[in-house]
């Protein structure tokens, strides 16, 4: 939707496997990726944007990526995040083998306020019915992003 605004759009991944469908699908001569493993570097003040969906929850240092993110913001520039919220979607290591935690909704608020991120919006979204049966995902519009309502996933904008 941002390459559709205007913008130019750099989309960074570890794995092949995502980068493979992301170039297969959405890549444009406004929309790139690339393959890189954290932790790695961005340059200072360049982006409108950062997108970090579903990421944070991959890696160590949470901090260290929205620290990362921050700098490479330019002044007034938006951060968009969502990772999972432990409060409604506890971490299971055998459930959950990529992550190595979930945040709580007060623990990602605190991510932001520690880079000194200005909250603009949060919502949550549930995307699973979980069941004694197991988790079936659910269909939209069902799986919506709900502001002021904390869901399976908590969903955050902020400004540098």
């Amino acid at each position: 939707m941002a390459a559709e605004e205007g913008y130019h759009i750099l989309g960074l991944d570890a794995s092949e496997d995502a980068l493979r469908v992301a170039n297969k699908h959405y890549a444009s001569s406004t929309v790139c990726f690339a393959q890189k493993e954290w932790p790695f570097e961005l340059p200072s003040n360049v982006f409108d944007f950062c997108f970090c969906l579903e990421s944070i929850e991959h890696i160590a240092n949470g901090s260290a990526l929205i620290s990362a993110l921050y700098h490479a913001l330019k002044p007034g520039g938006v951060l968009i995040m969502s990772t999972p919220n432990q409060d409604q979607m506890p971490f299971v290591p055998k459930q959950h083998k990529f992550h190595l935690r979930h945040y709580t909704q007060k623990e990602s608020f605190e991510l932001l306020n520690q880079h000194e991120m200005k909250l603009i919006s949060w919502g949550g979204q549930t995307v699973y019915d979980i069941s004694e049966n197991g988790a079936h995902r659910l269909k939209f519009p069902n799986a919506e992003v709900m502001e002021n309502i904390a869901g399976q996933f908590t969903v955050l904008v902020a400004q540098k």
